[in-house]
């Protein structure tokens, strides 16, 4: 099966932070599952990034994936999702809720974490499943942008232990066994204190080899 990953987020750990780091490790675990997984990296930064994401995503339907399933990241596919041709499958990857972040957000910052919200919420209503890493992501996503309870899959993880909290609140948790499916999110990990605990990039893994 053929994936390819849609994200304008900078593809280092160093820029990218958790998200970058839980998208490498869910490409290696798909790889490691035996499918072909693939990203479309954002080539072009102005250093307005409201402004390159939506150029990003204009060129995304410009050049459509050549995939059998797509993975929107975030807002991230939601030009392409509602030109998507006949059986192509869709699925979006939620690693921070855009309308929940800016909550916390004022004046310039807010109004433009509102637009990218927009089309966040977009994204995730064209989705056939919308994958998330915690029980908590899945209650917000499910308040703030409407998403049926029955589309929505957090990581078999967080769902055996019942947490509510935001994988980044426990991220930096110690004893926490490496997925040994993606050693890159380890070593990723000692450069951000957001990357996701380990068992929940395999959880993700499986949850985009579902959608096919």
């Amino acid at each position: 099966m053929r994936f390819e990953f849609l994200s304008s987020t900078p593809p280092s750990p160093t820029e990218g932070s958790g998200t970058w780091v839980a998208i490498d490790g869910v490409l290696r675990g798909l790889q490691r599952l035996g499918h072909a997984a693939r990203l479309r990296p954002i080539t072009t930064r102005t250093g307005f990034h409201t402004f390159d994401r939506w150029r990003y995503n204009r060129a995304v339907v410009s050049d459509p994936p050549d995939a059998d399933v797509v993975i929107g990241v975030d807002l991230d596919g939601y030009r392409w999702a509602s030109r998507r041709p006949p059986g192509v499958g869709y699925a979006v990857m939620l690693k921070g809720i855009i309308a929940d972040e800016l909550r916390n957000e004022g004046g310039l910052v807010r109004a433009l974490l509102t637009v990218q919200a927009r089309w966040e919420r977009v994204n995730v209503r064209l989705a056939e499943r919308v994958i998330v890493p915690s029980r908590y992501s899945a209650g917000v996503a499910h308040e703030v942008y409407d998403v049926p309870r029955e589309r929505l899959g957090p990581s078999r993880s967080t769902s055996r232990s019942g947490a509510a909290a935001s994988p980044r609140r426990h991220a930096g948790a110690r004893g926490r066994r490496p997925f040994s499916a993606s050693r890159a999110c380890t070593r990723a990990s000692a450069w951000t204190s957001c990357c996701e605990p380990a068992r929940a990039c395999e959880a993700e893994s499986r949850a985009c080899a579902s959608a096919s």
